[in-house]
């Protein structure tokens, strides 16, 4: 988890919705979370956040994003 908290904040950096304390900050932190722990096989892989991002900027929500 610690590699998530790492590369968060390197996601979308010209968009405010991804900082820290913003709508989608810590949404995008539990998607990441989760999938690493649910994918135990690819874990977590740098880049993740841009490709969870983009999902969760278009669906809007956390859970269908998963």
């Amino acid at each position: 988890m610690k590699i998530v908290d790492v590369d968060l904040h390197r996601t979308f950096t010209d968009l405010a919705h991804f900082r820290s304390g913003e709508i989608f900050h810590q949404p995008l932190k539990n998607i990441l979370s989760a999938f690493s722990m649910f994918r135990t096989d690819l874990g977590y892989v740098q880049g993740m956040s841009y490709v969870a991002g983009s999902l969760l900027l278009h669906i809007g929500d956390e859970y269908a994003t998963f």
